[in-house]
C-alpha cells in the first residue's frame, strides 16, 4: 500500500463507530461499513471459483497486452441467442486512469 493510503478499523468497543472503516487519501475520509467489505469479499470468492480462468486472463492482458492503441472486443450472447458486440481502443488518458486505480489499492 502507498503511504498516501492509509486503512484502519475501529473495531474496538471504545470506538465511537464500532465496525468502520476509514480510508484515508491525501486527508480524505472515506466511510466504508466493514459488513459491506465482508460481504463483498464472499461474493467475490463465489466469483471468482466459479470462473477460476477470469482473473488470470485479465492480469495476463494487463501484464502483456494493454498498451496505447490496443483494441478491446467484448461478445456477449444472451440465453435466448442475442448477441452483443462493443469495442474500444486504449488511449493514454485510459491508460493514466488505470494507473490511479492501481495506486489506490
Amino acid at each position: 500500500m502507498s503511504p498516501r493510503v492509509m486503512l484502519f478499523c475501529l473495531l474496538g468497543p471504545e470506538a465511537a463507530n464500532n465496525g468502520i472503516c476509514y480510508r484515508k487519501v491525501k486527508e480524505t475520509k472515506i466511510m466504508m461499513d466493514f459488513s459491506a467489505i465482508m460481504k463483498f469479499k464472499g461474493a467475490w470468492d463465489t466469483f471468482t471459483k466459479n470462473h477460476p480462468k477470469f482473473m488470470p486472463f485479465l492480469q495476463a492482458v494487463g501484464r502483456e497486452a494493454v498498451a496505447d492503441g490496443t483494441i478491446i472486443e467484448v461478445k456477449v450472447t444472451s440465453p435466448d441467442g442475442r448477441e452483443y458486440n462493443t469495442n474500444m481502443k486504449i488511449t493514454q488518458s485510459d491508460l493514466d486512469l488505470f494507473a490511479q486505480l492501481k495506486g489506490m489499492m
